[in-house]
């Protein structure tokens, strides 16, 4: 039987069922929304003035600074709020995200918002939309304001917690792990008496080698993490094969950790140009995906 006559053969009844109960699912889901709180007016207006949208697993929604103003009802899944790469909260269905841009229009949001796991469905409404059921709704007003109080103490909260442990980032972490990795590589050189040439690999490239390994973790940032990491990598091997190049094709004994290309010239030249191609392949690769995520899907 072939495709288009399997849509014909299609209960057209089963159809209307099946969209009918999804609509009904959506709809209870606001139902339950602390700011709607069960009312049927409001939920109604909810699903009027909402544009029903999709968004995949890890995608950027909302982005600190942004001076827009959409506030999205969460339906089914859940996003991740996190301020400087930090996760300070979960909202999840049926909840709301992006709230307080929208009461105060031209404000800039002031936390970053991702997917998280799973791709979540939300009903999207502008900060016009959402302050239009303000002002018909007092009840409404009143439960958005303590919302929003709320989750004001709750970032005072946090902000004195991060103020107190301000020097700990990402990036000083990475630091100190790649710190006690090149002691621990040190004391492991010492112990087995390597050799002086083959120290350098092991206390300086070791700990850097774990330090970009460990800022890579960061999930607010890994891809731009990943994209930076290339373009530093690229300028890096360019550099060091170039010096390699042309302190070794003499021929002459150097006593440094360089690539000697007066042996088997061809073949390392090779594996210099692969290794340009495919870091160059890996930054437009991440960067790209980055500014995939990054960038806005409300059109």
């Amino acid at each position: 039987m072939s495709k288009s006559q399997g849509l014909i053969d299609e209960d057209p009844g089963e159809v209307k069922v099946e969209v009918f109960q999804i609509a009904e699912r959506r709809f209870a889901t606001v139902l339950r929304n602390e700011l709607v709180d069960g009312n049927e007016e409001i939920a109604q207006r909810v699903m009027r003035l909402g544009r029903l949208k999709t968004f995949p697993s890890g995608h950027h929604l909302i982005e600190k600074g942004n001076i827009d103003d959409c506030v999205y009802f969460i339906l089914s899944g859940g996003v991740d709020v996190s301020i400087g790469g930090r996760h300070i909260d979960v909202r999840k269905s049926p909840e709301t995200v992006g709230e307080m841009a929208a009461k105060k229009p031209g404000a800039e949001r002031t936390a970053d918002v991702y997917v998280g796991s799973k791709p979540i469905e939300v009903l999207v409404l502008s900060g016009d939309s959402f302050r239009q059921i303000m002002s018909e709704y007092a009840a409404f007003s009143e439960r958005l304001a303590d919302l929003i109080d709320r989750l004001s103490r709750s970032k005072i909260s946090q902000l004195g917690e991060k103020v107190a442990r301000k020097w700990l980032t990402w990036e000083a972490l990475s630091g100190i792990i790649a710190v006690l990795m090149g002691g621990a590589g040190s004391y492991a050189a010492w112990l087995v008496g390597l050799k002086v040439e083959y120290v350098f690999w092991t206390i300086v490239l070791l700990p850097l080698a774990t330090f970009v390994f460990v800022v890579q973790l960061n999930p607010a940032l890994r891809y731009r993490n990943i994209a930076t990491t290339a373009a530093g990598g690229l300028l890096s091997v360019i550099l060091y094969g170039s010096i390699s190049f042309v302190l070794t094709f003499d021929g002459q004994k150097i006593d440094l950790p360089l690539v000697d290309f007066s042996v088997d010239a061809a073949s390392k030249v090779g594996v210099f140009f692969l290794s340009c191609a495919f870091l160059i392949m890996l930054f437009f690769g991440a960067a790209h995906y980055d500014q995939k995520l990054t960038g806005s899907r409300e059109q």
